[in-house]
């Protein structure tokens, strides 16, 4: 037989979630005390490291329930729920969000409002790919360095270079700059570039 947990991720200081399950129990939910799962994660948490949700996840089984009254309770950001409806779905579970209508959120036939957070996701990435090459373009164009600013300045990798040449061995140089051999013989590769 197919059980109903429901999943509440609440600030610390806000008590249990009554209010709501009396609105999920007038809903035609019945609550079970012992299905009710509050976690205390800040919201900015990935739902998998959420530790009383993925504990319940772990719990359940193929054909339960899981109820949450709203979708940020199953992550982060849009990417990190469409995540977990992904799992719950892979996992045989059915998913209801009070917010966001009667469907299940894990259906094979993905409803609606998946298809919309799935189109979010995708516009967040193209968004954030898009500021990025412009950003790139901008810093080329000003003339400015890309990439991870160099561990060792200018008069460092010099130095490097005239104790290499007076036959000092690499590993005794990245002891005395005290830096990695790989970045010794990468100043020596590139002549101190």
């Amino acid at each position: 037989m197919s059980k109903v947990y429901f999943y509440f991720n609440l600030p610390k200081s806000q008590g249990l979630p009554e209010l709501d399950l009396a609105r999920l129990d007038a809903s035609g939910y019945t609550i079970d005390l012992r299905r009710v799962v509050v976690d205390r994660a800040p919201h900015s948490r990935p739902a998998m490291e959420r530790g009383a949700l993925v504990t319940m996840l772990r719990r359940m089984q193929t054909h339960d329930t899981l109820v949450v009254t709203k979708l940020a309770f199953l992550g982060s950001s849009a990417r990190d729920v469409l995540s977990t409806l992904e799992r719950c779905r892979d996992a045989g579970l059915r998913v209801h969000c009070e917010e966001t209508g009667p469907a299940n959120l894990a259906s094979a036939s993905k409803p609606i409002a998946v298809k919309t957070l799935a189109a979010v996701v995708e516009l967040e990435r193209l968004s954030a790919s898009a500021r990025t090459r412009e950003f790139l373009d901008q810093a080329k164009n000003e003339g400015r360095p890309l990439g991870r600013p160099p561990s060792l300045t200018r008069q460092q990798r010099a130095r490097i270079l005239d104790r290499l040449s007076r036959g000092m061995s690499v590993t005794e140089v990245a002891r005395q700059f005290e830096t990695s051999r790989q970045t010794v013989i990468r100043i020596r590769d590139k002549g101190g570039e």
